[in-house]
């Protein structure tokens, strides 16, 4: 399961404002449910870290523009792992 956008995306502004990392807060802990959620939309290597306090309710994070856009994808792998 997905929820998002949580950050500006070009591709979602048509359907409104994004929701924001607080909007993970609302989410129950991952331990009391079987659900994987992945908050997507408009992650990059400047708000990521923002999901970080939200890591015991969210299986992780799905980021494709990141990836599309980047020169050099292990490299921004390699900072992701580093967080």
């Amino acid at each position: 399961m997905v929820l998002g956008p949580i950050f500006d995306t070009p591709s979602k502004r048509a359907y409104g404002k994004p929701l924001g990392p607080g909007a993970l807060a609302e989410l129950p802990a991952s331990s009391s449910h079987e659900a994987e959620v992945y908050a997507i939309g408009g992650l990059n290597l400047e708000n990521i870290g923002q999901l970080l306090p939200f890591c015991d309710r969210i299986a992780g994070a799905a980021a494709v523009r990141l990836f599309q856009e980047a020169g050099d994808p292990i490299a921004i792998l390699r900072q992701l792992t580093a967080l």
